[in-house]
C-alpha cells in the first residue's frame, strides 16, 4: 500500500521475508524516489500489511494481520510518528480468521476498517467493519454476511459522513 507522507513524497507498507517469515517493512521515499527512511516491524510470527494511510500531520496507521497465539490470524493497526517510530500496536479479532483490507479516517478523526472474519461468522466468512479512535480502542464493530463467503476490501466515508464500503459476496 501506498499513501503520501506527512512531509513530502510516499511512505509505502508491505512485506520483507526475513528467516522465511514475512515481516512489515515501511519505507518512506522523496518526491523524486530517493531513499529517505525505513522501518521493519518484528512481530512474533507472520504479519501481512494491507493498508497504510497518513494521519493528518501526526504520522501513519498501517492495517494488516498476523498469526494470534491460537494459530489463527489477528487483524492489527500500528500507528507511527511521522519518522516511523511505533506509538502503539493493537490487535483485534477472535478466535478464527480476522483480517483488515482497507482503514479511512473520518471527519471526526477516528480510523474505519472494513475486512473479513470468520471469528463467530454466520458463514464462512463475514464481512467486519468497524470504527475505532485515533488511539486504536475499538468504538464498534459490525459483521454480516450469509452462509457463503463475504468480503470487505474498501471503506470510505461519505459527503453525508455514513461509510460506504466494496467487496464481493460467495451467493449469485
Amino acid at each position: 500500500s501506498i499513501t503520501k507522507a506527512v512531509d513530502k513524497g510516499t511512505i509505502t507498507a508491505g512485506i520483507i521475508y526475513d528467516s522465511n517469515e514475512p515481516d512489515i517493512t515501511i519505507c518512506h521515499l522523496d518526491d523524486d524516489e530517493n531513499f529517505i527512511n525505513s522501518k521493519q516491524i518484528v512481530m512474533e510470527g507472520w504479519q501481512f500489511a494491507t493498508n497504510i494511510i497518513t494521519i493528518e500531520s501526526e504520522g501513519y496507521i498501517i492495517a494488516g494481520y498476523c498469526n494470534d497465539t491460537s494459530g489463527s490470524f489477528d487483524a492489527f493497526l500500528i500507528k507511527t510518528d511521522s519518522l516511523l517510530h511505533i506509538e502503539w500496536i493493537k490487535n483485534y479479532g477472535g478466535e478464527s480468521f480476522d483480517v483488515i483490507m482497507d482503514i479511512h479516517q473520518t471527519s471526526d478523526g477516528n480510523v474505519a476498517f472494513a475486512g473479513y472474519s470468520e471469528s463467530d461468522a454466520i458463514g464462512q466468512d463475514d464481512i467486519w467493519v468497524g470504527l475505532t479512535d485515533i488511539d486504536g480502542n475499538l468504538l464498534w464493530e459490525k459483521k454480516i454476511g450469509t452462509v457463503n463467503s463475504e468480503m470487505a476490501f474498501s471503506i470510505q466515508q461519505t459527503s453525508d459522513e455514513n461509510l460506504i464500503i466494496a467487496g464481493n459476496r460467495g451467493s449469485f
